[in-house]
């Protein structure tokens, strides 16, 4: 019996010295782009204001591309990400896309990969009356290459 406590200690420390966030099924995958708060507190490591944070994050976008944006939501570590990476989904059809050439400017000044400098650029890009690309943006240097390229997930 005090060698099965010993076993016993030892499986904890084992599984203790895995991880902060171990993985934890859940019973049916979340979509990222769907999900209400309840549905991402179910998730392992995702507490009520991590599952806030993404919410917002997600109204911010318009709504994810990709599971790994994920980790740009401040509080998210990648030790939270891999324990939940394989519970959650994203389905392209359901990505929202939009044209640089029409969106509002208050929704790309809040926009993670837009935001209040390049909005401005691009209003005024706009009546030029060109036809606005995230690679444009880039290349006018309004935006990072690494910005352009995630903006071109959503642009039309």
């Amino acid at each position: 019996s005090q060698s099965a406590a010993k076993d016993q200690s030892a499986a904890k420390g084992q599984s203790a010295a895995k991880g902060k966030y171990s993985a934890r099924r859940v019973p049916r995958l979340v979509n990222l782009n769907r999900a209400d708060s309840a549905e991402l507190v179910a998730l392992y490591g995702v507490g009520a204001y991590t599952a806030k944070r993404i919410l917002n994050y997600r109204e911010r976008l318009g709504s994810f591309a990709y599971v790994e944006q994920l980790l740009e939501v401040k509080g998210m570590d990648s030790a939270r990400f891999a324990a939940i990476e394989q519970d959650v989904v994203v389905r392209e059809e359901e990505i929202k896309c939009f044209s640089l050439d029409t969106v509002s400017e208050a929704f790309m000044r809040r926009n993670p990969y837009i935001g209040a400098y390049a909005a401005q650029g691009i209003v005024i890009m706009r009546s030029l009356g060109v036809h606005i690309t995230p690679m444009m943006l880039y290349k006018e240097k309004i935006l990072s290459l690494e910005r352009a390229r995630k903006l071109m997930f959503y642009c039309k």
